[in-house]
């Protein structure tokens, strides 16, 4: 992700981006050791359900969400870039939060 900007004047949009990546840096370290996130970590997370993955432009999630912050329910999300997602306990880790996953239905042949 770039931004641009010009001149001298203050930027505080940088000052949010460098907040998401701390929190997702110290997400993605403690996951990487082993400490995944539990129920109580997701308990205010939005729901995805229906979801799939995107690989373009960049990787992330579509699905239909509940309780999320900034979107209705029962909207189309189209997530944030995705950096790890785990569908069997269920979480997704994006740019700028983590995500509850619904259970995926088996498909036919499966």
């Amino acid at each position: 992700m770039s931004i641009l900007h010009r001149g001298s004047d203050p930027f505080p949009e940088l000052s949010r981006l460098a907040s998401n990546l701390r929190r997702l840096a110290a997400d993605l370290d403690r996951i990487a050791q082993g400490d995944h996130p539990s129920a109580h970590d997701l308990q205010d997370a939005p729901m995805l359900f229906e979801w799939k993955l995107y690989l373009a432009p960049v990787p992330h999630l579509v699905g239909i969400v509940h309780r999320h912050p900034h979107l209705p329910d029962r909207g189309m999300c189209h997530t944030s870039e995705l950096f790890t997602f785990d569908p069997i306990p269920g979480y997704a880790r994006t740019l700028s939060r983590f995500y509850r996953l619904s259970p995926r239905p088996p498909t036919a042949g499966r």
